[in-house]
This record gives C-alpha cells, sequence and structure tokens, in this order.
C-alpha cells in the first residue's frame, strides 16, 4: 500500500459514528485537494477497513450503485437522509 493510500485510511477511520465527510475533506486533508478520483478508488478498494458509507460525494449525495446501503448503514447511526443527500450542515464532518 502506498503512502498515500495509507494516509487516506488512516483519516477514513477518524470519521465519527453518526456522522459523514466528503471525498474532497479526504482528499484535502491527505494532502491532494486534486485528487478525488483516487480517494474514490482508494474507498472502494478498502471499504472493509473502515465505515465507507460515512464518506459522500461533495454536495451530500451518496455513492452511485450503492445508494441503498449507504442510506440504509447512515440511518442506522442517526443521520437523518433527504431522499438520496445528507444534509453536511448538520452531520458534515471537517478535519482542521
Amino acid at each position: 500500500m502506498e503512502e498515500f493510500e495509507e494516509l487516506v485510511c488512516d483519516y477514513l477511520k477518524l470519521i465519527p459514528f453518526g456522522r459523514v465527510t466528503t471525498i474532497g475533506e479526504v482528499a484535502r486533508i491527505s494532502g491532494r485537494p486534486n485528487s478525488t478520483k483516487k480517494v474514490s478508488q482508494i474507498i472502494k478498494e478498502n471499504e472493509s477497513s473502515f465505515a465507507w458509507y460515512r464518506v459522500v460525494k461533495t454536495d451530500g449525495s451518496f455513492w452511485d450503485g450503492k445508494r441503498r446501503k449507504q442510506k440504509e448503514n447512515l440511518l442506522n447511526e442517526g443521520v437523518i437522509c433527504e431522499g438520496n443527500k445528507v444534509d453536511l450542515q448538520t452531520y458534515g464532518f471537517y478535519f482542521w
């Protein structure tokens, strides 16, 4: 596993129960703000290592092809979902 991939996975493990962050936020905090596609790939390849469903698209929407499972998992954590989106102002988690 390359250093960037390890760093991304480490940050993904820090997202607290009942909160979400965005792919862009993970890319930013990992030092490569323009690498959202790479972050998405890392998430897909390592989703059993962390709560992947706590990462949403930049607009708060769910992953394509995994919407139902992602929404179900977030609802189980108390995250209110409006349609296929999460309110980032309420549930967003940001690394400082």
